[in-house]
């Protein structure tokens, strides 16, 4: 594995680790909707939020579901609770 496989790779793991699927439900749970304030919440410039989405939109595609939720990658972040 090369130098650049293996940042990618440390690169998604920091996104995974800080930007968790689960931590996004649980912003939304709280009733956080703002970017500034899920970076906020996250502990994460909002620089680093968008890169994770990013990554995100590339590893799931357009959404992704989790239990009850749907997550929104694009055209912008949003998670819909399905009834």
């Amino acid at each position: 594995m090369n130098k650049t496989n293996q940042e990618k790779i440390a690169t998604n793991w920091r996104y995974e680790k800080l930007v968790g699927i689960v931590q996004l439900v649980n912003a939304f749970e709280k009733g956080i909707r703002s970017k500034h304030d899920l970076a906020e919440y996250l502990n994460v410039t909002e620089i680093f939020l968008g890169q994770a989405i990013q990554h995100y939109k590339e590893k799931y595609g357009t959404h992704y579901e989790i239990d009850t939720y749907i997550i929104y990658f694009e055209p912008h972040l949003g998670i819909i609770k399905k009834s």
